[in-house]
């Protein structure tokens, strides 16, 4: 899928092929990146797209209607931003320190079973 969607790259000095799904340094955001080119680039499915989701291991945040606005323009061979937000993901919420309280329950006996009476 890289191959096809993806760009050329150094990555620690090595040839590399990029996917057009970069994730911000904070990894909170995922854009689609989307360099004109001179050649036709065959429009990617809505399957394509999800696999290259899935490569980046993006499963929530994902602006379906943005992946829509990529296939559409690129169908219509409309021009994109350079990069489009396709993901977004929430800062964490802080809340308080859990606590565990314990709960002792007592069985009662019952005369002439084998039950017996626990804890007391």
């Amino acid at each position: 899928m890289a191959n096809i969607y993806g760009f050329a790259g150094l990555v620690e000095g090595l040839p590399t092929v990029l996917t057009p799904i970069w994730i911000s340094e904070d990894h909170m955001e995922a854009r689609f990146v989307h360099l004109p080119s001179e050649e036709a680039i065959p429009v990617p499915t809505e399957a394509n797209l999800q696999e290259l989701l899935e490569l980046k291991w993006i499963e929530y945040g994902v602006f379906d209607q943005q992946i829509d606005v990529v296939r559409k323009r690129l169908e219509r061979s409309l021009p994109l931003p350079t990069t489009l937000p396709i993901a977004q993901g929430t800062q964490e919420v802080h809340g308080e320190n859990a606590t565990i309280r314990t709960l002792s329950i007592r069985t009662p006996s019952y005369p002439g079973t084998n039950c017996r009476r626990s804890g007391g």
